[in-house]
């Protein structure tokens, strides 16, 4: 499938619009910008949302009353979103929210409006909800509580706070963080967004407000929002590739806007690199794991709804025939399922395909044997996870089901794979307070290479 650009908030009903809208649709197509969403701000343009939306396959709408309209607001008007909300081309409640920034209308007036906006929502749970927040964070949050158990799909749109435990409370709950364009002009906003976990991002240009840095002054365009792409690629240190596809994964979550495949994978493509989700199953409980945060990851399902066979594999790597190096990482211990590796590695090699795997190192004490000799012509390359330096830190935070003693364990493993594997390595995490001149030193100790990997930051695994 090929991959496409999405543009989660513009505002295509405004009047800069009016003159060209034709031509601006024709544009974002052309530039693979392929799925927009229209929102509204009132009763008036969600009904002129949903009426452009209707006439473009891919373009769809929201319905919402922005803070700033507040004190006009009645009542009936729910009455007219009740109707709108029943087409579905309307994919979300919004935009809605609290703006103590501007004040053009009064705490009291938005406070209000917002309850009632949340209120009607309970009766459309299917909808996502766009919150509008400026300089109102902790009143944002209060009102949430409200719906906090009905596990609504929030996105924080034209995300703006620099408070970090808010930015940490949003993701705890499982919100989206949306960056508009205006992320081309903030290092500060650039770090926040680098430090979000990209399974939580969504893009957006809030058009035609926010032109991104080079444009100011100009209107923004629905396409630009390819600009935010690339330099969140950049921050992530990501192939563009990766950000599209996660980016469309997750706009297809909230939203359910675009076709991206939501199915379990098997086989994914990652950093341009081909990896094998052989099982969910771990003997480790990370604390700071995605897997017990997230279903999906980069852009892929990976919580596998049955563990693949033989043939299964096969089929999957067949679909990157380009790959050359194919290695076994997903959401589970690869070695829970040992035999396949074996398998699924001979047939590979005999393919001419180059073999790696990611572990936990606790082959042998899930076995109850030494297993690496069995490895020897078929596995090239293994990289053994430490995550952090000391039995101490590594009982605490990875919580391993074979006791105490299984960090020690772990270096017997990677001593003993270096007779039979011809490249390994042992890897850790930038988890805070590790110490990376001991994480260095074991490697050297052991006469491995070393790595230390970007941590993923999610609410609650710090």
């Amino acid at each position: 499938m090929e991959l496409y650009y999405l543009d989660t908030h513009c505002h295509l009903w405004h009047l800069e619009f009016l003159p060209d809208i034709s031509q601006v649709l024709d544009d974002c197509f052309k530039q693979q910008v392929n799925y927009l969403i229209n929102v509204g701000v009132d009763n008036e343009t969600s009904v002129q949302a949903l009426s452009q939306a209707r006439k473009h396959r891919n373009m769809f709408s929201t319905i919402g009353y922005h803070p700033h309209y507040a004190l006009g607001f009645k009542d009936s008007d729910l009455v007219l979103f009740d109707k709108l909300v029943k087409h579905n081309k309307v994919v979300a409640l919004g935009e809605i929210g609290l703006d103590f920034y501007r004040k053009i209308s009064n705490r009291k007036s938005q406070i209000l409006l917002f309850d009632k906006m949340l209120t009607f929502w309970k009766e459309h749970r299917e909808l996502a909800i766009i919150i509008h927040n400026r300089n109102a964070d902790t009143e944002i949050l209060d009102l949430l509580d409200s719906i906090s158990d009905l596990n609504p799909k929030v996105v924080m749109h034209c995300y703006s706070s620099r408070d970090e435990n808010f930015w940490k409370e949003c993701l705890r709950r499982g919100y989206f963080i949306s960056f508009a364009t205006n992320l081309t002009y903030s290092e500060e906003l650039q770090e926040i967004a680098r430090r979000t976990p990209l399974e939580r991002i969504l893009l957006e240009t809030d058009a035609p407000y926010l032109p991104p840095a080079g444009k100011r002054g100009e209107r923004n365009l629905p396409y630009y929002v390819k600009e935010s792409y690339q330099l969140l690629a950049g921050l992530k240190l990501l192939p563009q590739e990766d950000i599209v596809r996660s980016i469309a994964f997750n706009a297809r979550m909230v939203f359910n806007v675009g076709d991206i495949s939501l199915a379990p994978v098997v086989a994914y493509r990652y950093k341009n690199n081909l990896y094998i989700n052989l099982t969910n199953e771990c003997t480790n409980k990370c604390k700071f794991c995605t897997a017990m945060f997230s279903d999906h990851f980069a852009g892929y399902n990976m919580r596998l709804r049955t563990e693949p066979s033989l043939s299964d594999i096969m089929r999957a790597v067949a679909q990157y025939p380009e790959e050359k190096e194919v290695t076994f990482c997903g959401y589970g211990e690869p070695f829970t399922r040992l035999q396949l590796v074996i398998d699924t590695a001979r047939a590979l090699k005999n393919k001419g395909y180059e073999i790696r795997v990611v572990t936990n190192g606790q082959a042998n004490l899930i076995a109850r044997r030494n297993i690496l000799p069995e490895l020897k012509g078929i596995i090239d390359k293994i990289s053994v996870s430490f995550h952090v330096e000391d039995r101490e830190k590594y009982n605490r935070l990875c919580q391993p089901e074979f006791g105490d003693n299984t960090f020690d364990k772990i270096k017997e493993f990677v001593l003993e794979a270096k007779k039979y594997i011809p490249w390994v390595e042992i890897t850790f995490l930038s988890l805070p307070g590790i110490d990376v001149g001991k994480c260095r030193k074991l490697a050297q100790e052991l006469g491995v290479n070393y790595r230390l990997r970007e941590y993923n930051y999610w609410a609650g695994n710090g």
